[in-house]
């Protein structure tokens, strides 16, 4: 009777390490490649946690943009703004990285591209990677040497307001 009773403990044992194994780790990724989709509702972090992006919309607005703004701060400051002159107006759209190294978003159900951020790089392009970086860049650059192909980033003007700068 002692023996059955181990042996049931042993596998219950066994059968908890296996599922607590099979059960996948949740880790934010600061990535995103030529075969992923970012949803109205999922975001890439940098990897210190400091910047998030992915798509919002700001308070008492119906419109919806792709953006970066910090993590952390409660008040959602936004750094980096893709489509700001072509706000989206529902929430079924998808933001990808095409074969060219450029990132795209488009329509969930057509696949019409509804904004793109139309640089593409004159380097031949090998799995392009996009990756937001501690410092609220986000660059795209080849996954084996690191070339870099394009860098979407916050810059100052002489009047310290921000703008998109893009860098090849």
């Amino acid at each position: 009777m002692e023996e059955r009773r181990m042996t049931n403990t042993m596998l219950i044992f066994v059968f908890l390490v296996v599922l607590y194994a099979s059960i996948p780790r949740t880790h934010a990724a600061d990535t995103i490649s030529t075969n992923q989709i970012l949803r109205y509702n999922e975001t890439i972090t940098s990897p210190q946690e400091t910047f998030e992006l992915g798509f919002f919309s700001p308070p008492n607005s119906k419109n919806h943009y792709v953006g970066i703004w910090y993590k952390k701060i409660s008040t959602g400051t936004v750094v980096w703004v893709a489509n700001r002159n072509t706000p989206l107006t529902h929430t079924s759209v998808e933001l990808t990285l095409t074969l060219h190294g450029v990132l795209v978003i488009r329509e969930a159900t057509t696949g019409n591209v509804i904004w793109s951020s139309a640089i593409s790089s004159t380097k031949s392009v090998f799995n392009p990677i996009g990756q937001l970086l501690d410092t609220g860049n986000f660059v795209i650059y080849n996954e084996g040497d690191k070339t870099m192909l394009v860098q979407f980033c916050l810059c100052m003007k002489e009047n310290n307001t921000n703008h998109t700068c893009h860098s090849r």
